[in-house]
């Protein structure tokens, strides 16, 4: 088991309707990364202490209770822990970052806290990757965000800025 660290407290703000639930688990239980259904079916709860995955189960049944989390998330499923390295918290202080630095990121057109990685999935426009990728990745490094929790990757689409609904 790894070794305990120190997780901040402090409330998680969700970015986006989506991220409301996940946001009130990591608030109640900061050791947690978030959840996903794996190819077995499995209910997958990623805590950055594994001890603490039964008070997030908890803390996610209260969610689907409460009507927040559709109740196909857990029933009937096997429920493992997974380690993740980073915590939502984390990760969403790592995308707030990069929401941050858009001005000058003008080639990211896509941004994801993909909590099945445990990474900010991080899209570049995919005519510009080949040039942009580097020094996209330069300003996300130089903002204090962890290279292994960047995810680059290329992605078609809307620029951002032109984008409909902008989380």
């Amino acid at each position: 088991m790894p070794a305990a660290r120190s997780v901040a407290t402090s409330k998680v703000l969700p970015h986006g309707n989506e991220e409301r639930p996940a946001a009130a688990i990591a608030t109640e239980v900061p050791e947690y990364a978030g959840h996903y259904i794996d190819k077995q079916g499995r209910l997958v709860i990623l805590v950055a202490d594994t001890t603490k995955g039964p008070v997030a189960l908890g803390a996610l049944n209260r969610r689907v209770s409460a009507g927040a989390i559709d109740p196909a998330t857990t029933r009937g499923r096997t429920t493992i822990y997974r380690h993740s390295k980073y915590t939502f918290g984390e990760l969403a202080d790592y995308r707030d970052r990069v929401l941050a630095r858009l001005e000058v990121l003008p080639d990211v057109n896509s941004i994801d806290l993909a909590e099945a990685d445990n990474v900010v999935r991080v899209g570049v426009n995919e005519a510009h990757f080949g040039s942009a990728n580097s020094s996209v990745k330069q300003v996300l490094l130089a903002a204090g965000i962890p290279a292994n929790a960047l995810d680059i990757t290329s992605n078609p689409g809307y620029q951002l800025t032109d984008a409909p609904d902008v989380r």
